[in-house]
């Protein structure tokens, strides 16, 4: 059995400023703004706006108790090490498998409209469109396997490359995080002073709906830009002080997310007819199109940026779910070949070619899958891993308030209630109440409209749960309940890591206290 808690302490910490962590993390979860607009428009229409503002404010109020987490506890296992604290053993394993079907999808998700931005230019390179290289096969009916192949080959190279030991570079994330902010603001901008009518858009408000269930499609959709909370725990980790450094640029980054996401689709419904956006292909490289005069000029642009930053957030997403398996084998939940390293190379080399195998195998499905486009089935099975995962690790930010009531919180999720709880008084975070509210509805929606995501996500929990149960039984392991750790004690080892030696002397002191007065 491994050491408890040597996953939770990094091997390094380097320096990240502010305004790094959040160019970092626009570099990581801006991949998403470039995916989601022409699926949720696709399913809701005119409705796609407010599907957009609806589960931005879930993700605002996910995102802030997420904040809280990190800077708390700040280690790479991100929210299924928050579980893990809150819940126990089997459900931060539930967590973590939810999280590894999120991340792995997303990078197949990335890689694919990676490809599809790409394709944008094949017209002068290729001399064809892209999507004329099909065929049609018995049962799939039209299968493109020019867009195949270019999505696998992406995320495989990405795959063998930190296998290989790539390494996400500080400046290379920035430049990349500041071109996002650059090119959508242009985008933005733009297209409301050359491309938006009022008339259109209100015309299109008003008559161009789905019904109630197109709008509850697009709107679980619409989670799609808002996926990548994960990455903010890995900054967390690798980062001196996290506690001073986190929580301004964290809770900047999510509100210029948000800021982007309900703009985009409000300038795409009064730029043109949701036609134009087909079957989500592209989707900001179509609208930039429609700005007049440089239009063309400024598609090409976008459609360049939208390839380097998805092939970041992929990255990104690799990396944290490379770190998240190695976080669970050091915590007993996938064994010990989940933290196995290459001797020359010190990746963990088996994890890597497992989510390897993972990822080919999302694509095939999605490529192979007949009557659906591949966005579609990748998007209806991300959206499921999310939800489920925010959701548990909301139920953990409410319960560590009470069961560990001296942890240095050195950021709140605001707006308190105060309750008689385990013989003392807890502060219990009623924004993190409405953001499980808000996770449970969205998961809801997500489980009722997709039906692909309700087979393969449930699916996929239970595949997990069976190899779960099999490794604790076969190494003498309690099934459900949890191993008897030194949480205290990791605690402390893992603030002073952190080079937060204050904060762990406070939570020291803190818990003396509470133990003379005997309280918990």
């Amino acid at each position: 059995m491994s050491e408890p808690g040597a996953s939770a302490i990094p091997a390094d910490r380097r320096s990240v400023s502010a305004w790094g962590t959040f160019l970092g993390g626009q570099a990581a979860i801006g991949g998403n703004l470039f995916v989601a607009l022409g699926l949720v428009i696709q399913a809701s229409r005119g409705g796609a706006g407010f599907a957009f503002a609806l589960s931005g404010l879930v993700f605002l109020l996910v995102g802030l108790a997420y904040v809280e987490m990190v800077t708390a506890l700040p280690v790479a296992g991100g929210a299924q090490y928050f579980v893990l604290r809150g819940l126990g053993d089997f459900w931060g394993f539930i967590a973590g498998a939810a999280l590894i079907l999120d991340l792995t999808i997303g990078i197949a998700l990335f890689a694919t409209m990676t490809a599809s931005y790409a394709n944008t230019f094949a017209p002068v390179l290729l001399g064809i469109e892209a999507s004329t290289l099909a065929v049609h096969l018995p049962v799939v009916g039209r299968f493109e396997w020019f867009w195949f192949a270019e999505s696998l080959a992406a995320a495989s190279s990405l795959v063998v490359a930190n296998c290989r030991g790539l390494k996400e570079k500080a400046r290379l994330n920035a430049a990349v995080g500041i071109a996002t902010l650059v090119g959508l603001s242009v985008l933005v901008v733009a297209g409301f002073l050359f491309a938006w009518n009022a008339i259109a858009f209100v015309d299109t408000l008003h008559s161009d709906w789905r019904g109630l269930r197109g709008f509850g499609y697009g709107l679980s959709l619409s989670i799609i830009s808002f996926v990548g909370l994960q990455t903010l725990a890995l900054t967390a980790a690798e980062c001196r002080r996290p506690a001073a450094v986190m929580p301004r640029p964290s809770i900047a980054l999510i509100l210029t997310t948000v800021l982007f996401a309900l703009a985009l689709p409000h300038l795409a419904l009064g730029a043109a007819t949701p036609s134009v956006f087909g079957h989500g292909e592209a989707p900001l490289a179509v609208l930039a199109a429609l700005v007049p005069s440089f239009g063309p000029a400024l598609s090409s642009l976008i459609s360049g940026l939208a390839c380097a930053v998805l092939l970041a957030s992929a990255n990104s997403f690799l990396a944290s779910v490379s770190r998240l398996a190695y976080s669970m084998g050091q915590y007993d939940s996938l064994g010990p070949w989940a933290r196995q390293t290459h001797p020359r190379f010190h990746t963990p080399i088996k994890a890597l070619a497992v989510f390897g195998a993972l990822i080919a195998g999302e694509l095939s499905l999605a490529f192979f899958w007949p009557g659906a486009t591949p966005l579609e089935v990748l998007a209806n099975m991300y959206a499921f891993g999310a939800m489920l995962a925010y959701s548990l690790a909301m139920i953990a930010v409410i319960r560590l308030r009470s069961v560990e009531p001296h942890l240095p919180r050195p950021y709140r999720v605001p707006i308190s209630v105060s309750l008689a709880l385990r013989g003392g008084r807890t502060p219990v975070p009623l924004l993190a109440i409405a953001a499980l509210m808000g996770s449970l509805m969205l998961l809801g929606f997500v489980v009722a409209t997709h039906e692909i995501g309700r087979i393969a996500g449930p699916g996929w929990i239970l595949v997990c749960t069976g190899y779960y149960l099999m490794y604790r039984r076969s190494n003498g392991l309690p099934l459900f309940g949890s191993i008897r750790r030194d949480w205290p004690g990791e605690q402390v080892r893992l603030l002073r890591a952190a080079d937060e030696s204050d904060q762990a002397d406070l939570y020291s002191r803190a818990r003396a206290l509470g133990a003379r007065e005997g309280h918990p």
